[in-house]
């Protein structure tokens, strides 16, 4: 559940402005095996946030590669904003 803790702490920085930090956090959610997409989902907004679009785009794109499962809840999370 470590990763749990890391993507809501990303979250609160986010909604800080402290993107930066939110970033760090998330990266690190990211690294946890099976922490599912929460933590890459909540990754790309923060570097969306912070302007780094392209980066953001790709988190979205190729976090696992070619995962189903995180494929469709990202689009749905893009089409839906």
């Amino acid at each position: 559940m470590r990763w749990l803790i890391l993507t809501l702490k990303g979250c609160a920085l986010r909604f800080l402005a402290r993107h930066e930090e939110a970033i760090a956090h998330c990266r690190q959610a990211c690294q946890i095996p099976d922490s599912g997409y929460m933590p890459h989902v909540n990754l790309a907004a923060a570097l969306a946030e912070a302007g780094k679009k392209s980066e953001a785009q790709a988190a979205v794109e190729n976090p696992y590669g070619s995962n189903r499962h995180f494929l469709s809840a990202s689009s749905k999370a893009i089409t839906s904003a």
